[in-house]
């Protein structure tokens, strides 16, 4: 799949109209499928003024206009000319490309890329893909959704499986309405596990700018090695054919890691200068499940993605972050920008411009202004913590900009709005619109060099540099004149805290630290990463399966098993109950799945068979001797619904003869249930209240009574 460009926010100019030229010799069919035609002389004072969309072609001295809504049309000109039709919103329609299986929200455009239709979506399933929101309205600050609303996902949770879903987007332009449906799969959500280490990405120099990788050995921020016997992890091949300034993050829903990167090779002979001023306008972008096999998000193996407009001088540094209000991700970059594409005129300096994208294949355009002071700005990085974003950014102009200390070093600014402009560097801006300098020069004091590539890691459960109530944080920052990276290990509190005169650099424990770090790095990326990928990657292989344990119990009649993955991560799939001449299969859900055994069976084991994505490996229960129980199990259950409790009873026969119960409780009775052997049933009494409190409810048979506890329950 090709790149493509959503208008966004600003919208990008809408392209001419696509015509279809016709000579004299196809002119009389063109006079025979336009109602209504008329022929005055040829004289360009007589054309009058077209009534909607139009093109004008010249040939010798001969003008042609045809215009009209498509209902019908004037041409004048006898001579050999041209004919251009009039747009139609087919054109913005067949421009539309969706994935036949998704996992991502969707880039639903709400004005077509061709010809400017209004596009509005429908949905099969407005609670799998939203609709547009005809409620829509732009924010009063950042960037606009230019989907509005529609294309958000709710994806059906891990092991319940796909969702079909037809969405059918209305097209109009001018008086034209047209249709189009689009059959959409969007996938479970992924296989989650808890992080066990971190991986990193970088290049090494202007010699070498091919990006490499590490991974840690342990579940320690400070336990790097480098990975795959040191070779570089991806091909450099296309376009400028150098890498740099790596970027991953890991997919909104973690189904991948995305990895950005610069595409600009300074080794090759490429200056500074010209590289500022005529740099290339694109992002190298790949995914990968395992940061091991890479593959680019274009598909075709072979060149970068434009994100930047034409008047710009280089796209430096991308990386992108998740925006909640947007629900998008948001891709921001370092560029100069110039008063014209031959960059004959323009101050120039480095400023930061912001483009939206959902699959890193298609990106608004053109970019957004996100930083512009009048000063060099570059390498911003974010993260969020509680409602604020936080970014640091390198001062990039050596000069004091507008309330920074003279010199090259990171700056913190935080803001509610990921995407809110930012015109000065401002210790007293509203936080709310705009984004407020908390911190500047927080590196060089303490390491005596100047800094860049900021990268803001949240370290993971169970590293022994994180808190007990997990707010530990490392800032890391490329010393590139210094030979690698500094650690200053953290908290979201004291990030949060840091003010003009609380500055975050400026407190006790602002430390640098170098130990574990990868060898010799420039500007790269640092990622939390489950064991699974931390395996692969030092292996330099296919990702393999986690070992699983099945554990049997049965009480009540009632058999339950209970799945583990070896690395704690989720498990799906089914659980196969087996005995002598009897078994049975239920799903997994929560990780256990459970079945009502009958009277008479002996030895139970439960089966484990793993799941379709190969993840877990498959498990078997120890045997268990079920021995006799009670020919009739019942359990009871309150639950909320709109509001009110509602009381289930289960009741389970386990004989091997049909039986006859009934059901009594404090809110109603059901009598004389028939159940057939080995089956149950579930009954359902409404309380008419919204709290209850515990109690227990009565299941009769012939001779037998059984009583299942449940607890107080509130639907408040």
């Amino acid at each position: 799949m090709t790149s493509r460009s959503i208008p966004g926010a600003p919208s990008a100019p809408r392209p001419r109209p696509r015509g279809v030229r016709l000579g004299a010799t196809v002119l009389a069919c063109a006079l025979a499928v336009i109602p209504s035609l008329t022929m005055p002389a040829a004289h360009a004072d007589d054309v009058p003024q077209p009534s909607a969309h139009y093109d004008m072609s010249h040939r010798g001295d001969t003008l042609l206009d045809v215009s009209g809504s498509g209902h019908d049309a004037r041409i004048t000109g006898a001579q050999e000319t041209s004919f251009v039709a009039a747009p139609s919103p087919s054109s913005d329609l067949d421009a539309i490309e969706l994935p036949g299986r998704t996992s991502e929200n969707l880039p639903l455009v709400a004005e077509g890329t061709v010809e400017g239709a209004q596009i509005v979506w429908e949905s099969s399933d407005p609670a799998v893909i939203t609709p547009t929101d005809p409620d829509h309205a732009a924010p009063e600050v950042g960037m606009d959704d230019p989907f509005a609303g529609a294309g958000v996902l709710t994806r059906p949770a891990y092991g319940q499986g796909d969702a079909e879903v037809t969405l059918t987007a209305t097209a109009s332009l001018g008086e034209r309405t047209e249709t189009r449906e689009y059959a959409v799969t969007v996938a479970e959500m992924p296989r989650t596990a808890p992080d066990a280490g971190y991986a990193a990405a970088y290049f090494r120099s202007d010699d070498d700018e091919r990006i490499y990788a590490a991974a840690t050995t342990e579940n320690d921020v400070f336990t790097f090695e480098e990975v795959n016997g040191g070779a570089p992890v991806v091909s450099n091949e296309a376009d400028t054919t150098g890498h740099r300034d790596p970027y991953i993050l890991r997919s909104h829903d973690g189904d991948r890691y995305y990895m950005i990167a610069t595409d600009l090779c300074i080794g090759c002979g490429t200056s500074w200068g010209e590289a500022q001023s005529n740099g290339s306008l694109k992002v190298n972008v790949w995914e990968s499940t395992d940061m091991v096999h890479w593959e680019r998000t274009n598909g075709d193996e072979n060149g970068a993605i434009p994100v930047n407009q034409p008047e710009a001088g280089m796209t430096w540094a991308p990386e992108a972050y998740w925006d909640d209000d947007l629900q998008s991700y948001v891709l921001f970059f370092a560029s100069r920008l110039y008063d014209d594409a031959d960059h004959t005129s323009g101050d120039g300096h480095a400023q930061m411009f912001a483009v939206l994208t959902r699959d890193f294949t298609t990106f608004t355009s053109p970019p957004s202004s996100w930083q512009n002071t009048g000063h060099a700005r570059i390498d911003s990085t974010v993260q969020k913590i509680g409602e604020h974003y936080y970014r640091f950014t390198k001062n990039e102009a050596g000069d004091a900009a507008d309330g920074l200390e003279l010199g090259k070093d990171i700056f913190l600014e935080r803001s509610r709005v990921l995407t809110a402009p930012t015109s000065a560097s401002d210790w007293d801006a509203d936080p709310q619109t705009s984004w407020q300098l908390v911190d500047t020069a927080m590196t060089t004091p303490v390491t005596g060099h100047a800094g860049e590539g900021p990268q803001i890691l949240a370290l993971n459960e169970g590293d022994p540099h994180n808190t007990p109530d997990g707010d530990g944080y490392v800032l890391l920052v490329d010393n590139y004149s210094a030979g690698g990276y500094r650690a200053f290990v953290t908290t979201g509190e004291e990030i949060a805290a840091s003010r003009q005169d609380h500055r975050l650099s400026q407190q006790d424990g602002w430390e640098p630290r170098t130990d574990g770090l990868p060898e010799s790095p420039r500007h790269g990326a640092f990622v939390s990463a489950p064991q699974q990928v931390l395996d692969a990657m030092h292996g330099w292989q296919e990702v393999e399966a986690v070992p699983s344990t099945t554990e049997l119990a049965v009480e009540s009649g009632t058999a339950t098993a209970t799945v583990t993955a070896e690395d704690g991560g989720d498990v799906a799939g089914s659980v196969v109950f087996s005995a002598e001449g009897w078994s049975r299969t239920a799903q997994l859900a929560g990780g256990t799945a459970s079945v009502t055994v009958p009277e008479g069976v002996g030895a139970l084991t439960a089966s484990y068979e793993g799941y379709r994505d190969e993840l877990v490996e498959p498990s078997q229960s120890e045997p268990v001797d079920v021995g006799d129980g009670p020919a009739i199990t019942a359990s009871a259950a309150a639950r909320c619904v709109a509001g009110t409790v509602m009381l289930a009873v289960t009741v389970a026969n386990r004989s091997e003869e049909p039986v006859t119960a009934s059901i009594t409780t404090s809110f109603g009775q059901k009598p004389e249930m028939t159940l057939q052997p080995g089956r149950s049933t579930t009954a359902t009494f409404s309380t008419r209240t919204a709290e209850t409190a515990a109690g227990d409810v009565r299941v009769s048979t012939e001779g037998e009574e059984t009583i299942a506890s449940y607890p107080a329950a509130s639907c408040g």
